[in-house]
């Protein structure tokens, strides 16, 4: 059996290749770490709304109005966002 190739398999200690699609290391995917993102995140907006349900009064101006604390706080965090949001649209427009 003196025809056997020196070096053709990956060698005392390594991997073998992977083929093409095939992931190398154990890490995951993008797509995996945007979801766990969304995911905790989801589970921590779950946990402001109902520790923060109780009921306040806020005046504006002219009226004064009762409501849930989470959305005094979440209306202008997502009115926010929706400006930045806006205004990168914007620039990149131009």
């Amino acid at each position: 059996m003196a025809d056997i190739q020196k070096g053709a398999g990956p060698g005392p200690g390594k991997r073998p290749s992977t083929g093409p699609g095939e992931r190398s290391s154990k890490r995951p995917s993008k797509a995996t770490m945007l979801l766990i993102t969304w995911a905790v995140a989801a589970a921590l907006i779950i946990l402001f709304v109902v520790t923060n349900s109780q009921s306040i009064e806020l005046s504006l101006a002219f009226w004064d109005v009762a409501m849930p604390l989470w959305l005094v706080v979440v209306v202008p965090f997502l009115l926010g966002v929706l400006v930045g949001w806006l205004s990168r649209w914007w620039t990149a427009r131009k």
